[in-house]
């Protein structure tokens, strides 16, 4: 147990540095992609991303999950699962072979044919591998994890540049998917003292089903519903405001993912063992909101104010149309809180007939808003998500409070210093920033005057998540 706990702790360790460091290459490469390439070739590759994300959760048919769910797979288990994903993926590459005529002839873009048939590739190579990848993660060998991923999705990056480099337009982002997938599968190939054997078992098979086409079901509801609006603009719209879209959400989500969902978020790992002690998950539930609000808010008040001569400077002028669609963007993190402390109180006290609604419901709102303002255009379809985001965690809220004692008011309460010394940032932000045309003085100075006023106004009236952040900053290291 106790080297275990050690494993466990070092892989929450080797999570948050290798989560860390991969959103910073992927922003650095991004933004090399981005000045070599256009908008219209991201978008591209945005109108296969549903396809492609239901063609990779098909050929695991949520069998990778069940052979982590199981406490002790076999190795008949492991060789089952490997050989059923591989024979499988070839199957579905052929359906998917013959089926990109239509989706292509669906966007009017006949480019998508080839483009969607290399693609496709990606999940056949990943069938070969990523069991290996399920048999370190379920041996806790989370270094040779780590490594493996980091070499392949540095490499890929830089291939993926020389190519764009040299001219290949979208097929740069083809080449550095095909590569990615190949080096990380076959660097698992390589660490993994695990290899698959010609053995294949129906009883092994069925038994891990009954977890997997559960998790199938799921992730597939998932991946139609995060991918909805990429059909939807590339179907009515073009690949050119696709690109812009999909651009401003990657800046608007990496702030999100990287503190709210590889840090901060680590804080509710052991809260499921005092679900019952009401008083002690308040305490911490008032915290982690707390703490949320003091990083994601003003992060997000610069993201909104910098917008402009950040993405001239880091993109240039082709991608400036992103601008508006970030900064609107940018309004959503104002909900992050309330929905990650609500939405995971319902998880830690078990209520999932309450999750079930709130995803019914949520489901339902999505589909209606989308049909009531595609009609706007895309920027009236990027207001629609920040409306979907309030209404959502005003659902959390409300099935949050029907079990637990944190009322919305005293959320609110909580919040309301951090969003108060938030409005006076964002406001002296908004005044320098007009003193200076200069977009390069603006992207320097703008921050660095938010920032240092933001701390000081922490330091005399908000010492508490001053101090949490920087024990919290110490306690990672």
């Amino acid at each position: 147990m106790e080297n275990l706990g050690s494993r466990t702790r070092e892989g929450v360790s080797l999570g948050f540095y290798v989560q860390i460091a991969t959103q910073g290459i992927q922003f650095v490469f991004g933004l090399i992609l981005a000045r070599l390439l256009f908008p219209d070739q991201y978008g591209l590759v945005g109108m296969l991303a549903i396809f492609l994300a239901l063609f990779e959760m098909l050929t695991d048919s949520g069998f990778g999950m069940a052979i982590i769910q199981k406490k002790t797979p076999t190795a008949i288990d492991y060789s089952t699962v490997f050989w059923f994903n591989f024979i499988f993926s070839l199957l579905l590459y052929v359906i998917l072979f013959l089926l990109s005529p239509a989706i292509a002839s669906f966007y009017h873009e006949e480019k998508l044919v080839s483009i969607l048939r290399v693609l496709g590739l990606v999940s056949v190579i990943n069938s070969f591998g990523s069991i290996q990848g399920k048999y370190l993660n379920k041996n806790l060998q989370y270094i040779s994890l780590s490594k493996v991923y980091m070499v392949s999705f540095i490499s890929g990056s830089i291939v993926a540049v020389i190519f764009a480099y040299l001219g290949f337009g979208v097929w740069s982002l083809v080449i550095k998917s095909l590569a990615t997938a190949s080096l990380l599968n076959f660097g698992w190939w390589i660490v993994s003292s695990w290899k698959p054997q010609f053995k294949f078992s129906i009883s092994s098979l069925k038994q891990l089903f009954g977890f997997g086409s559960k998790m199938l079901g799921i992730n597939i509801i998932e991946v139609l519903f995060n991918n909805l609006y990429s059909i939807i603009i590339g179907k009515f719209f073009n690949a050119q405001s696709l690109g812009f879209f999909t651009r401003a959400k990657q800046f608007c989500d990496l702030p999100d993912r990287t503190f709210r969902s590889s840090t901060i978020s680590t804080l509710f790992n052991g809260l499921s063992h005092v679900q019952d002690d009401d008083e002690k998950l308040l305490r911490v539930y008032k915290k982690v909101l707390s703490l949320l609000s003091f990083v994601l808010f003003p992060i997000y008040a610069v993201l909104g104010v910098i917008a402009y001569p950040m993405i001239k400077i880091l993109l240039t002028e082709k991608w400036l149309f992103s601008v508006g669609y970030l900064q609107i963007l940018c309004i959503m993190a104002i909900t992050f809180p309330f929905e990650s402390v609500n939405g995971n109180l319902l998880y830690v006290k078990g209520k999932s007939d309450y999750l079930f609604i709130i995803t019914v419901i949520r489901r339902i709102i999505f589909i209606a808003i989308i049909i009531l303002l595609v009609k706007y255009g895309v920027a009236a379809l990027v207001w629609g998500l920040v409306l979907d985001a309030f209404i959502i965690t005003f659902l959390y809220i409300i099935f949050a409070t029907k079990v637990f004692t944190y009322r919305f008011i005293d959320q609110i309460i909580d919040v309301l210093p951090v969003f108060v010394i938030t409005m006076f940032t964002l406001i002296l932000m908004i005044v320098t920033k007009s003193f200076f045309e200069n977009s390069y003085i603006q992207f320097f100075i703008v921050p660095a005057t938010g920032m240092t006023f933001y701390v000081i106004m922490s330091y005399l009236f908000r010492r508490d998540n001053l101090f949490e952040v920087l024990r919290l900053i110490k306690f990672i290291k």
